[in-house]
């Protein structure tokens, strides 16, 4: 998160409940990323 700005301004929990979301959806989409791999494989 380096928006500018974003560090100073944001909230403390703002900023981890953001980390968090983030992580959520990178791992959706490696899960997404993995399914696709196996369907381009068949």
């Amino acid at each position: 998160m380096d928006a500018s700005g974003y560090r100073e301004k944001a909230p403390q929990s703002v900023q981890e409940e953001d980390m968090r979301k983030l992580t959520a959806l990178l791992e959706q989409l490696e899960v997404i990323s993995e399914a696709e791999k196996k369907l381009d494989s068949n």
